[in-house]
């Protein structure tokens, strides 16, 4: 179990809005979300910070996920990566994967299944040991 607030980042370009339910979970868990729509920001704010977990949306433009994932590692190589997507090919799934990251989450899925999986990476042990999904 976390004993101090646990941080996650989300990168995406989405609306803040549709994430309420999801801030409001993580928040009456006691865990911080902040939210990025923007690479530099987002790097700027992990130099600045240390995450439990980093959440990157597909939709994202201006960075190669891959690409994002090294920067990120390079950083903190013990920071738990979950990759969202909401149009998955088999193809960006296999690339995403070699990065061995610790959750890919299809948007289609139930929006639960990111809250459990962002929990559960907060909750794990922090070891660069991922889980297979």
């Amino acid at each position: 179990m976390v004993t101090s607030p646990a941080h996650v980042l989300m990168i995406t370009n989405q609306d803040k809005d549709k994430y309420l339910d999801l801030l409001a979970y993580l928040e009456e868990r006691g865990y911080e979300m902040i939210i990025e729509n923007d690479w530099g920001a987002s790097i700027e704010r992990v130099q600045d910070q240390v995450f439990n977990v980093i959440v990157l949306d597909t939709s994202v433009k201006g960075i190669d996920i891959p690409q994002a994932i090294h920067i990120f590692r390079n950083f903190d190589p013990n920071v738990k990566i979950i990759v969202k997507t909401h149009n998955s090919t088999r193809q960006l799934e296999s690339e995403i994967r070699k990065e061995k990251i610790y959750y890919y989450h299809i948007d289609s899925f139930d929006s639960n299944d990111l809250k459990l999986a962002i929990r559960s990476a907060i909750e794990q042990p922090s070891k660069y040991n991922e889980v297979p999904r």
